[in-house]
């Protein structure tokens, strides 16, 4: 974590410990509900309860969820679809205290210690529920589909990837910096890597090529790099991602031994199928794009003088980047198969990174002195966290999808 310019010490544990529980508290009572909600309709909750339960179903490629489910299952004597929830509960939660964490880290401490731990806390907890700005779509139905959401509430093991990929991407971003990597932190680093890739290999199919491109330009520029641990990063990636590709060949899997290069189809595929063709179009299907990271855009290009000095910022956007790629352009099938968007859990957790990489940097050089920038991109972040609660009280109602 870089070093917060003219920070006095750390807030007092007390402080610190109440503004994680408070923040914990929120986003467990708000995931909770939706998790409930969600699994009494059809959606991915039920449906991994009913993969679970066939007993010859292979091991799955990514299969953290299961083996935590089933685990805490028979351990806690819980229903399949209980100990699912919990798990993914458990996960959301984690992720909100390492961004607490990380935030806390990023805040001036001339506020003494309460006013750090308590912004901290409702930065924290709202980053777990912000959405892309649908205003522009809503008239027309369309809350979610063809939009990169940085938080959903029906599929839990993209939930699961969200404390390890956090945990990966600080790791990573920390390969660019001075010095040597120790034992433990390649050590650290190559757990991430599989924790990661093994809860969703959505953001290994992105960090990968990051890491090769800024790996790259920062030879080129002659700038300190971490040669070491970058390629233990690379490696462990790569090695657990050929792994799954060479065990889904084998036991058959489609979902993962199948790519179509086929830029765009699925988002016009939802836009047709689910019948909001009036927003239809590569216009709208731009602004989708541009209204889901709205946020951290504001701070790119208000902020342009201290974003290339932040190297967890840097590799969150290149992250991105690829990842809105293989978003747009990739489907493991045509026709109906297609509107799996297996794919397309890759934007989401590159949007969700960038989110509160974006945060961070605000709160590190936006809050010594409040500008007009500070205020520019506090209510673009307004806006995305009022299409949050719109985006969640669908959930809460239990609509059985959320178009």
């Amino acid at each position: 974590m870089q070093p917060q310019p003219g920070a006095a010490g750390r807030p007092r544990a007390g402080a610190a410990v109440l503004g994680l529980a408070l923040s914990l508290a929120a986003v467990g009572s708000l995931y909770g509900t939706a998790f409930y909600g969600r699994s009494q309709a059809r959606t991915d909750f039920g449906g991994y309860v009913l993969y679970l339960s066939n007993p010859r179903h292979p091991l799955d490629p990514h299969f953290l969820y299961e083996v935590l489910s089933r685990g805490l299952s028979r351990l806690l004597g819980f229903s399949l679809l209980n100990a699912g929830l919990l798990t993914a509960l458990a996960a959301v939660l984690a992720a909100t205290a390492i961004t607490y964490v990380l935030l806390l880290d990023a805040l001036p401490r001339r506020w003494g210690s309460w006013g750090p731990a308590l912004l901290a806390a409702f930065v924290a907890s709202v980053l777990q529920m912000v959405a892309p700005i649908v205003f522009a779509t809503a008239w027309a139905g369309n809350l979610y589909l063809a939009y990169m959401a940085p938080n959903v509430y029906h599929n839990p093991t993209v939930v699961l990837l969200k404390p390890f990929g956090l945990l990966l991407m600080v790791e990573a971003a920390a390969a660019f910096g001075p010095g040597a990597a120790g034992l433990w932190t390649l050590v650290r680093g190559a757990l991430w890597s599989f924790l990661s890739t093994v809860a969703k290999p959505s953001l290994a199919l992105a960090l990968v090529p990051a890491l090769v491109v800024l790996a790259g330009a920062t030879i080129l520029l002659r700038r300190p790099l971490r040669k070491v641990q970058v390629t233990v990063l690379l490696g462990a990636l790569g090695a657990v991602l050929l792994g799954q590709y060479l065990y889904a060949q084998n036991t058959g899997d489609p979902n993962v031994t199948q790519a179509y290069f086929r830029p765009g189809y699925l988002d016009n595929l939802y836009i047709s199928y689910f019948h909001v063709t009036a927003v239809g179009g590569p216009w709208w299907l731009a602004l989708r794009y541009l209204l889901s990271v709205a946020f951290p855009i504001a701070v790119l290009l208000l902020f342009r003088r201290t974003v290339l000095q932040d190297r967890l910022l840097v590799l969150a956007w290149v992250t991105m980047l690829f990842a809105a790629f293989v978003n747009f352009s990739f489907v493991e099938g045509l026709g109906d198969y297609a509107l799996d968007g297996n794919y397309q859990w890759t934007g989401e957790i590159g949007v969700y990174l960038l989110f509160i990489a974006s945060a961070i940097h605000v709160l590190r050089h936006g809050l010594d002195l409040v500008t007009w920038r500070t205020a520019i991109c506090g209510t673009v972040f307004g806006l995305h966290l009022a299409a949050g609660l719109v985006f969640f009280a669908a959930h809460f109602h239990g609509l059985p999808w959320v178009v």
